[in-house]
């Protein structure tokens, strides 16, 4: 059994395949690998370099301030996968080892966009992708390999040169297949759909992020490591990324190891030869259609209607017919309030802690829920009033919550930025981008992000790159924060997540708040 805990009624996405392969042999990929000579490598970059990339982007500098810093170091020689590892490799360790990944809470509504469940042959080719670094690590020791080490990984690319991309030292554009900022959350082509890259050869740059064991953990601009620092990071871009920087090899992005997203992938390393390595396996990619983008509906705005659809535990599908191949999922809370599990509770806790009596009304335009337990109680009702979803709720005989607590999760092509490019603030007619702000000082976590305090007289929202689709947050004053790996957004006074002081967080025993999805009929 692959996957457990699959418990939802929401249907899945049906496969897209514009794709056709040969001579596709997942034995025989796992036993392609380059050679790496022992010696010295360049890793990570200057400050000059990142200033100039950031520059070049038009971005904060602070926006490349994960990306591993200059050093010249030695490895010892290794063996590297010549291609990240597909979905027929993967699903052949989970037949053969029993490997289970759960089904939980993080994992609710990109799953249903992304066909991430579908184990047909025909996905095999794909690389494999929502795993965490304990999946990558179990495959990798189940292959006799093991994940690389993020110097190992960057050498691979580089070389000892000191070039800065794969190929060298300026863009190009066909070595990947990038966003152009409205792609589908889906993985929809194989591996080796790119020309190979690097000093070695290696195939498909980019496609996916790829967990790697960390060396140098990240630390925060004050020069803190994490509380708990990660012994893995993801390296590198992804199909679902915008930017140049992004594909520099010392890109670094995390949140906990533990974690899974829509293009977290990776590849192994092997201190030794494999038995029977292969130098080319026959294997190639006949047919790819390019990138697919998703445009908006405008002729669906305000006419089809949003639909409200729970899951058993306390989270809330939001559904907007005009915004297409997207889902946004309000955890309600996210964490436990005292007796009362949050969304991040099931399946780990008993049913009675998660489990909610949901009642839908009206078609899916009203969701609300109450529950009770040793004379206490929690309220919580969303409904929905043409383009916006209000919610209100309410505890009793419980110490007062923070609204912090709801995370709204947002999966969409429209919004999905891990670069901070989506999330803006608004201030009459100034727009200010996440990636036009520097980095929250305390934070160690690659994947935060912080819009500050929003002033009164202005509110948080999502900005989709052609300014068409906008998702509209309260008018403040409050701080907008969450992590980019949806990303998820937490809104409250007194700010959440790194650096926030407990004695600054707002909390109280009723409240709400409201999320506008609207649309223009023309760029901004």
């Amino acid at each position: 059994m692959l996957f457990k805990h699959a418990l939802n009624s929401h249907p899945k996405k049906e496969p897209y395949m514009p794709y056709e392969v040969s001579a596709y042999d997942p034995e025989q990929l796992d036993r392609c690998m380059a050679h790496i000579p022992a010696g010295p490598a360049t890793f990570g970059l200057t400050p000059e370099e990142k200033e100039a990339a950031a520059q070049a982007a038009g971005v904060h500098p602070d926006m490349l301030h994960f990306h591993a810093n200059r050093q010249e170091v030695d490895t010892g020689e290794f063996w590297v996968d010549r291609y990240p590892v597909t979905r027929g490799q993967f699903f052949r360790f989970a037949r053969e080892t029993g490997h289970e990944i759960q089904y939980n809470g993080w994992l609710v509504g990109w799953r249903e966009l992304t066909g991430w469940l579908d184990c047909t042959e025909s996905n095999h080719a794909l690389p494999m992708v929502g795993v965490n670094s304990e999946d990558a690590a179990a495959y990798a020791a189940w292959a006799g390999k093991r994940l690389p080490t993020e110097v190992e990984w960057e050498k691979a690319w580089r070389g000892s040169d000191g070039r800065l991309f794969p190929w060298g030292n300026d863009w190009q554009e066909h070595a990947v297949r990038r966003n152009p900022g409205t792609a589908s959350l889906a993985v929809e082509a194989p591996v080796g759909v790119v020309p190979p890259a690097g000093p070695h050869d290696l195939q498909s740059y980019g496609q996916v992020l790829e967990w790697v064991q960390t060396i140098f953990p990240p630390r925060s601009k004050h020069g803190r490591a994490g509380r708990r620092p990660s012994n893995c990071l993801l390296a590198g871009g992804s199909f679902r990324h915008t930017q140049d920087y992004s594909f520099l090899p010392s890109n670094r992005a995390a949140w906990v190891p533990q974690t899974r997203a829509y293009n977290f992938g990776f590849r192994c390393v092997s201190d030794t030869a494999p038995l029977g390595l292969v130098d080319d396996p026959g294997y190639r990619v006949l047919r790819c259609d390019p990138v697919r983008e998703v445009s908006a509906r405008p002729d669906l705005y305000r006419v089809a209607p949003i639909r409200l659809v729970p899951y058993p535990w306390p989270t809330l599908a939001i559904h907007v017919p005009w915004l297409p191949e997207s889902v946004w999922a309000l955890d309600c809370p996210e964490a436990d309030w005292e007796i009362f599990g949050g969304a991040n509770s099931w399946p780990q806790q008993s049913e009675e802690d998660w489990r909610v009596p949901w009642v839908v009304e009206g078609d899916g335009q009203v969701a609300r829920y109450e529950r009770h337990r040793g004379g206490k109680r929690a309220l919580f009702e969303a409904w929905v009033d043409g383009d916006t979803v209000h919610y209100r709720f309410a505890v009793e005989g419980l110490a007062p919550v923070t609204p912090g607590s709801f995370c709204f999760k947002t999966f969409s092509p429209f919004f999905s930025s891990q670069e901070r490019m989506s999330q803006v603030r608004l201030e009459g007619d100034r727009i200010t981008r996440c990636c036009d702000l520097p980095l929250n000082p305390h934070s160690s976590q690659p994947f935060y992000w912080n819009l500050g305090e929003v002033p009164a007289s202005g509110r948080a929202a999502f900005l989709s790159p052609d300014g068409q689709a906008r998702l509209l947050f309260p008018e403040g004053p409050y701080t907008a924060s969450g992590n980019s790996w949806v990303p998820c957004t937490h809104i409250c006074r007194g700010g959440w997540g790194p650096g926030v002081k407990p004695k600054d967080i707002e909390r109280v025993t009723e409240g709400g708040g409201s999320f506008t999805f609207q649309i223009e009929e023309g760029p901004r």
